[in-house]
């Protein structure tokens, strides 16, 4: 079976990560080909170092769309079975472009709220996709709602997270890390979607040095250390989130850290993961979390809610809450227990996730849309 991949761009992202996942999983089953609209990506030299070919259309602006030109010519030559998007805008160039030569399969990895644009040119384009694959059943729900996308062309198949790899990571140093009390991590891209506003309104509302802990009585009762929050990732909303976390007289507790490729170490070493989200698709950075051995306080939103199970597996929170979310922050914090209970049922159903079960999932979508 030959598999044209088309993605918009292989920086390292959830979906860029998944996607070296699938094709790493689906070795001597498929014959694939990745085809990126932009150039270069770190995720493109790891798919070279595993013997996997890959393409670009060197797309740099608006200016360079010419380029898509080359599009046609690339299938031509691969003459794939099948093509498979990744991303909004490799989604809409398979469909339109693609659609000639082969079936396509695209891929939703988010309920969008906020492009109109996205959310207009997917009602537009869905029916040219022969299956839709959505990461989790909010997404579906999501489409069927507001793209009228019906249910027989989507397909849920969930991210997977590589636990063996996982299991094996050693954690970052807590001396290299930002000193003081409890470290909080949120790993993820700075923008208005992942609800960071939030998560510093919680950090003001949070324990500063050490106090007793309000709940419990008499003088005996334990301290809360003061808590730190680093947050991992880049976007346009950094220099807002700077502005706001000295305003809320937090700047001294935050570290903003910027991209990390072994972000996986510093989730690890933390004392706890915050995903503060407003929507979401399936979350990655929740499933390796899970895997790592770090409790989780989560948004429930699309794809969070289906990963987690509130206050077995994680704690889960309604987003643009951060009274609630400061709350459940500093339950976990200073409840060991808690904190340990989570952590060994997470472990156990984040093993559900695997990748062999998610690779296994696509060859049989890839079957059947072929047998049509």
């Amino acid at each position: 079976m030959r598999v044209l991949y088309l993605i918009t761009e292989l920086d390292p992202g959830g979906a860029e990560r998944n996607l070296f996942r699938l094709l790493r999983h689906l070795k001597g089953r498929i014959t694939p080909l990745v085809v990126s609209l932009q150039p270069g990506g770190e995720v493109a030299r790891w798919l070279d170092s595993e013997g996997i070919g890959t393409a670009s259309l060197d797309i740099e602006s608006k200016t360079e769309l010419y380029r898509l030109l080359r599009l046609p010519r690339v299938i031509r030559r691969f003459r794939p079975d099948l093509i498979h998007s990744f991303l909004h805008h490799g989604n809409l160039c398979a469909r339109l472009l693609g659609r000639p030569f082969a079936p396509v399969v695209s891929s939703v990895r988010v309920a969008e709220r906020e492009r109109r644009w996205h959310l207009l040119t997917e009602r537009l384009t869905w029916p040219l996709s022969d299956a839709i694959v959505c990461v989790s059943e909010g997404v579906k729900a999501h489409l069927m709602r507001s793209c009228k996308v019906p249910s027989r062309r989507l397909f849920v198949i969930p991210n997977c997270v590589d636990i063996e790899s996982l299991e094996k990571v050693e954690p970052y140093p807590r001396d290299a890390m930002p000193a003081g009390g409890k470290l909080i991590v949120y790993v993820g891209r700075l923008t208005r979607q992942k609800g960071i506003r939030y998560l510093l309104e919680a950090l003001a509302l949070a324990p500063r040095g050490n106090m007793f802990d309000p709940r419990q009585s008499g003088n005996g009762g334990p301290r809360l250390p003061g808590i730190r929050l680093i947050l991992i990732g880049k976007g346009e909303a950094e220099c807002s989130l700077k502005a706001l976390a000295a305003r809320l007289g937090v700047a001294d507790r935050v570290a903003f850290v910027g991209y990390r490729d072994d972000a996986v170490r510093w989730i690890k070493g933390a004392d706890l993961l915050v995903l503060p989200s407003l929507w979401e698709g399936m979350p990655n950075v929740v499933l390796e979390a899970m895997a790592l051995g770090t409790p989780v306080v989560a948004t429930r939103v699309e794809g969070t809610r289906e990963i987690l199970s509130d206050g077995e597996t994680g704690i889960l929170v309604e987003p643009r809450d951060p009274r609630t979310l400061a709350t459940a922050m500093t339950r976990v914090l200073s409840d060991q227990h808690l904190a340990a209970r989570l952590v060994s049922a997470a472990r156990e159903a984040v093993r559900q996730y695997g990748c062999s079960t998610m690779a296994a999932r696509y060859v049989r979508l890839y079957e059947t849309i072929l047998d049509r």
